[in-house]
């Protein structure tokens, strides 16, 4: 016994040692910080993604914080982000769906030698300089939501297509829903809608009263898509007749499809659009190993069938 109470003493001894040993070493690692510059930091899509940020900098013994406007302010947008920049960062994630907004901010960074990652939107003219995009095509991503829609819908329908703003990746997903469901005989037309909850409804409102043999009303972002489900849900006498998805698991789309009123929405799992941009930069930071080109991200099909087993990780912040 005394001879195993020996043993387990060296053995602690042997582990402190080993730990004051190599404690230099891991304190010596710095702690960087990152920033995610958002024209809206207020919008429910991006709280999953704020979220994946802030876990993936807390592993890696950094900090992270979200900058930007509340709601949607592509002015104060570019003001916050040089503020940031003046206040020190080590590196910047950004959605990048306007190249006007961005492209000076990105060339301040570039001069600096801050990596700057471009998440779930990016800037296709290269107006906006980028180190790494994390993100799918919004032309495949559009193509998976027409092979939903065409579920619903038949030869000869008419639906309507609402977009907030015409920045380019949203442009794609409509190119890309509508060359599926025009091979399937469907015409349609397209609303911007504007990036303001309350009138981008009233937008949809407006529509469906002057549009009564409309088959479906469509959203292809974040606005769009609670504005297409939330004008369904005053109007029970066009539920069931009026179909309804797009994009997203904003929690009064998701209340739609658990009613029966939206029959699905594209989950782009926004959380990896905060996490993987951290671990990249990190490693560049700390490793120096060159950020990848792409990191190419999926985005999956939620509808009655499968909603209840997200719900969980939607109302936990992660989906």
């Amino acid at each position: 016994m005394r001879k195993l109470l020996r043993y387990l003493v060296l053995g602690v001894v042997v582990v402190g040692l080993m730990v004051i040993t190599l404690t230099p070493a891991f304190a010596a690692k710095k702690q960087y910080r990152f920033v995610f510059l958002s024209p809206a930091i207020g919008h429910e899509f991006i709280q999953p993604l704020i979220r994946g940020m802030k876990d993936a900098a807390e592993a890696l013994g950094s900090t992270a914080d979200a900058v930007g406007p509340v709601e949607w302010d592509n002015d104060r947008t570019v003001a916050e982000g040089m503020a940031a920049i003046d206040a020190g960062i080590d590196g910047m994630i950004a959605q990048v769906g306007d190249p006007t907004t961005f492209s000076g901010i990105s060339k301040r960074l570039k001069e600096l030698g801050i990596p700057f990652v471009h998440t779930n939107i990016t800037d296709e003219t290269g107006q906006t300089l980028r180190d790494c995009y994390v993100g799918s095509s919004g032309v495949t991503q559009g193509e998976y939501m027409g092979k939903e829609m065409v579920k619903y819908l038949k030869s000869g329908d008419k639906v309507a297509f609402f977009f907030h703003m015409p920045h380019v990746q949203l442009k794609e997903r409509l190119q890309g829903a509508q060359s599926v469901i025009g091979k399937a005989g469907i015409e349609w037309e397209e609303i911007v809608c504007g990036s303001e909850l309350t009138k981008a409804i009233s937008t949809v409102e407006a529509y469906l009263l002057g549009h009564p043999d409309i088959a479906g009303v469509y959203g292809v972002d974040g606005i769009s898509t609670p504005s297409c489900a939330l004008a369904l849900k005053k109007r029970p006498d066009l539920q069931g007749k009026v179909r309804s998805g797009g994009f997203d698991l904003i929690p009064s789309v998701v209340e739609g499809i658990r009613d029966g009123y939206v029959d699905f929405t594209m989950d782009q799992m926004p959380y990896g659009y905060g996490f993987y941009p951290v671990v990249i930069m990190y490693l560049y930071l700390e490793y120096g190993i060159t950020p990848p080109g792409q990191v190419a991200t999926a985005v999956g099909a939620v509808d009655k069938s499968n909603v209840d087993a997200v719900l969980a990780l939607v109302e936990a912040g992660y989906r």
